[in-house]
């Protein structure tokens, strides 16, 4: 179980000669210590016959209780990076160790020193990152609690994301529904507007017409009476 496995032993290598550029032991005895420097040798050798990027493999000890090796070969298929563990080591955590390692050895050094560096030149440069990840490392139970919260927070923020979007989609909808409903109401007004113009219009056009009305009845009345005033005077 993961609790009784721990990781004791760190190291970069590179392929084409086999030179072990940078190591670090944790908690391992002489017998175990020798038991991983010909892992690592074997684990070299069969990585320079396939070299290829990402190539992973893991050796078991030679016997009950021996430590095994977990290699991963890094993006330009130049070095070989390797961890020693006891116990039944996650493979995920391991794979996730040496990718840290990967990485660091990369960016710390580059290319062209990893290519050029002799058997342990590295070991001060790297000093630092080996003892570091042998530490985050060591016991593989933290690493897999780590990784749950992790995930949980992932989730969470990917929920969070969500409803974020939700209400800015709806935020959205509720802008444009109100600009269509300011548009309704300035349109509502205009013909309001336009209605109590035409009310006028008609008002007037009938006062209009009631006047002509009227001066025409009193022209008809004047001409009719003018020969009956004529009579009477």
């Amino acid at each position: 179980m993961a609790s009784n496995s721990s990781a004791v032993f760190l190291a970069v290598a590179r392929v084409s000669d086999g030179a072990v550029l940078a190591l670090r032991f944790g908690t391992a005895n002489s017998k175990e210590r020798a038991d991983l420097d010909a892992g690592l040798k074997r684990m070299i050798k069969d990585a320079s016959k396939l070299a290829y990027p990402g190539w992973r493999s893991r050796n078991g000890g030679p016997g009950e209780g021996a430590p095994s090796l977990f290699g991963l070969l890094d993006e330009q298929a130049m070095c070989l990076v390797a961890l020693g563990v006891q116990g039944m080591y996650p493979e995920r955590v391991a794979h996730q160790c040496l990718g840290e390692l990967a990485a660091s050895a990369q960016h710390l050094v580059g290319p062209a020193r990893l290519e050029e560096a002799r058997p342990g030149e590295l070991g001060p440069l790297l000093r630092e990152p080996l003892r570091s990840l042998l530490s985050k490392y060591g016991n593989p139970g933290k690493i897999d609690k780590v990784s749950d919260v992790h995930q949980k927070v992932d989730e969470l923020k990917g929920v969070m994301q969500d409803k974020v979007r939700k209400i800015v989609e709806t935020h959205a909808s509720l802008e444009a529904l109100e600009l269509r409903s300011k548009s309704m109401s300035e349109s509502a007004t205009q013909f309001l507007k336009q209605s109590v113009g035409l009310k006028r219009q008609l008002q007037l056009r009938n006062l209009k017409i009631q006047v002509i009305t009227g001066c025409c009845v009193l022209a008809i009345v004047g001409y009719i009476s003018l020969p009956v005033l004529s009579v009477l005077s």
